[in-house]
C-alpha cells in the first residue's frame, strides 16, 4: 500500500469506462480500389501532416501508408466473408481532459482522385473515445484513461 492512502471507508461508483475511438471504411469487395488523395489525422488533440494516398491502391497499402507516418493509431484491414473494410483504432483511449470528444480520432478525407473506384468514407464511420468517469464520495472525476 502506498505510504499516502488514507484509512477510511469510500463510496465508489463508476459512472463510464474508457473507451478508444475508432472508424472503418465503407465496405470494399476485392475488386475496389481507393481514389487517390489525402487523409489527415487528429489524434488526442494533435494534428499530423497528411497522409498521401495513391489513386488505385488497396486498402492494404492505405494501411502501411498510415503506419509508415507514424501516427499514433492502430489499423488493419477486416474481411467479414464478403467484404474488406479498413479499420482504425486510436492507440491511447478517450479524449484531451477539457476537450471536445472528437478530439480523441478526427480524419480528415480528401480522396477524389480518378484512378481508384471509391473513397474510403471514414468521418462518417466514427465513433468518438469516452473518458473514464469515477466517482467517489459524491465527487464525480473524469480521466482519459482507466
Amino acid at each position: 500500500p502506498g505510504t499516502s492512502a488514507v484509512a477510511g471507508r469510500y463510496e465508489i461508483e463508476v459512472l463510464e469506462l474508457a473507451k478508444a475511438a475508432r472508424t472503418n471504411s465503407d465496405a470494399f469487395a476485392t475488386s475496389d480500389t481507393v481514389k487517390g488523395g489525402t487523409l489527415t489525422f487528429t489524434v488526442q488533440g494533435t494534428t499530423y501532416d497528411p497522409v498521401t494516398i495513391a489513386d488505385g491502391s488497396s486498402l492494404s497499402a492505405v494501411a502501411q501508408a498510415i503506419k509508415d507516418a507514424g501516427i499514433p493509431v492502430n489499423v488493419s484491414v477486416l474481411n467479414d466473408g464478403t467484404n474488406n473494410y479498413l479499420s482504425i483504432t486510436a492507440r491511447d483511449t478517450g479524449y484531451p481532459i477539457g476537450g471536445a470528444a472528437s478530439q480523441g480520432l478526427s480524419i480528415t478525407e480528401n480522396l477524389n482522385g480518378a484512378g481508384g473506384t471509391k473513397a474510403l468514407n471514414l468521418p462518417a464511420n466514427t465513433v468518438n473515445g469516452e473518458n473514464a468517469q469515477v466517482k467517489v464520495n459524491g465527487i464525480t472525476f473524469t480521466r482519459k484513461s482507466n
